[in-house]
């Protein structure tokens, strides 16, 4: 075509640019009788396909096996065995000290606490603030929020000496950071 449109240009040249105009490449019939008969999508579809076709009757043999199989129960289903755990020749030594660790770390910290006396808190607030500080609607609600956070962190700071003085971490690899074991001597 020319530049602003019109009529095709003929097959021997251009007028205006002198330049020869080739002919419209020539398509094979059968290309355009079925043009996905060879393409590579139609293939992978096709294998889509079968593949779902497979899985269907898999899930439909399985099915008629359950059916059978309750059927000579008599309609009970078998309890599920757990999963065997790893043999012993396959979990190392280091491994077998660190998990048992885990679990008695984890014991450890599900060990009840015993919480903070109300009355301590009220004697620290006695003692060691102001009166001044204590009056008003807005000090009030500062002094509960510190007694509550005062609380987590006391909570916080029993279950780590709690499980300072009861474990002591193994010398194995992998526990090298843990913190565990009786505070340094001071």
């Amino acid at each position: 075509m020319s530049g602003k449109g019109g009529s095709l240009p003929t097959a021997s040249n251009n007028k205006k640019s002198n330049k020869p105009v080739l002919p419209q490449i020539q398509r094979h019939p059968a290309y355009y009788e079925d043009p996905y008969k060879n393409s590579i999508l139609f293939s992978f579809k096709l294998k889509d396909r079968q593949d779902e076709k497979l899985k269907q009757i898999v899930i439909e043999h399985a099915k008629r096996e359950e059916q059978t199989a309750l059927e000579l129960s008599g309609g009970k289903n078998r309890q599920r065995e757990k999963s065997p755990e790893c043999p012993k020749t396959c979990l190392s030594e280091d491994r077998a000290i660190r998990n048992n660790y885990y679990y008695m770390k984890e014991r450890v910290a599900q060990l009840p606490i015993t919480p903070a006396s109300d009355e301590s808190f009220k004697h620290i607030i006695e003692h060691f603030i102001d009166k001044k500080l204590k009056e008003g609607p807005q000090m009030k609600a500062v002094i509960q929020r510190f007694i509550n956070e005062t609380k987590v962190l006391y909570e916080n700071s029993m279950k780590k000496s709690q499980l300072q003085h009861v474990l002591v971490a193994p010398h194995v690899k992998g526990l090298e950071d843990e913190v565990a074991g009786p505070p340094p001597p001071d």
